[in-house]
């Protein structure tokens, strides 16, 4: 076990921990507040921004703002009392150790998650394969694992964004050119 192994073991246990303490339902609701309030807020900003340019005399970008802005508070607020009142009534039905169970799963798979996207970014940086030596992740008895699960992370995200199924694809969408490919072949050992 050496300092990477630690590293993981911090990490994953934060987010389980965390998950605990928040419960199932407190974490799908901000996830699910943070997404919905992003795509109504996108949706919907450009209306509220014309009423209120004309209601409070804004200028149109200061309009689009805190329209946006408005929309994103508005949603999570209220997404977050339902939730609220989730979490009392899954109390009231004595449900609450299932609910932290779920919220414990819940967090280490987002931590699993966390990590799987730093892989990616790891697999399109340069000199990640010198960093990736330096830290030990060669010798490390956890990173196997988070490299096996970030593959199906990877397969899972690659059936809904077809870019994300060869980084180079990615990057080409994106008009960067992949400058080294020695991370690939360190990331492709596990």
């Amino acid at each position: 076990m050496n300092s990477l192994d630690v590293f993981l073991i911090i990490f994953i246990a934060y987010f389980t921990i965390r998950g605990i303490f928040r419960g199932l339902i407190k974490e799908l609701i901000i996830i699910l507040a943070i997404l919905l309030g992003y795509y109504l807020a996108m949706s919907l900003y450009q209306p509220l921004s014309k009423w209120l340019m004309q209601a409070a005399s804004l200028p149109e970008t200061g309009a689009q703002i805190l329209a946006f802005v408005l929309i994103f508070i508005v949603v999570n607020v209220v997404l977050r009392m339902v939730g609220s009142i989730l979490e009392k009534l899954i109390k009231l039905v004595f449900l609450q150790p299932l609910n932290r169970l779920g919220g414990a799963l819940f967090g280490l798979l987002k931590s699993l998650f966390f990590l799987s996207v730093i892989v990616f970014i790891l697999r399109l940086l340069p000199f990640a394969a010198n960093f990736l030596q330096k830290i030990g992740a060669g010798e490390s008895l956890i990173w196997p694992y988070v490299l096996y699960f970030s593959t199906y992370v990877f397969q899972m995200l690659a059936a809904l964004i077809p870019q994300m199924a060869n980084p180079d694809q990615l990057l080409k969408f994106r008009n960067i050119s992949l400058p080294d490919t020695s991370v690939f072949q360190l990331l492709k050992k596990y």
